[in-house]
């Protein structure tokens, strides 16, 4: 039976400091991405929420995807 502790390894000072900085940079990427995600659920609950006869053809979240190219 093992106890989950396959290996262990040391980080240098240097190695320390670029862990944190790639981490830093996921976590702004991620951060960055949950902004774009929380106001496109906005913007589609507000157009759900339209009444009946109100809609437009594609919805407005489709011109994000349109103006990044995706």
């Amino acid at each position: 039976m093992t106890t989950g502790l396959g290996y262990l390894y040391l980080l240098t000072p240097e190695g320390m400091k670029a862990k944190l900085r790639l981490t830093r940079a996921y976590l702004d990427r991620k951060e960055a991405e949950y902004k774009v995600l929380r106001r496109e659920i906005k913007t589609m609950r507000a157009y759900l929420a339209r009444p009946e006869g109100d809609e437009q053809p594609m919805g407005p979240w489709r011109l994000h995807y349109t103006d990044k190219g995706r």
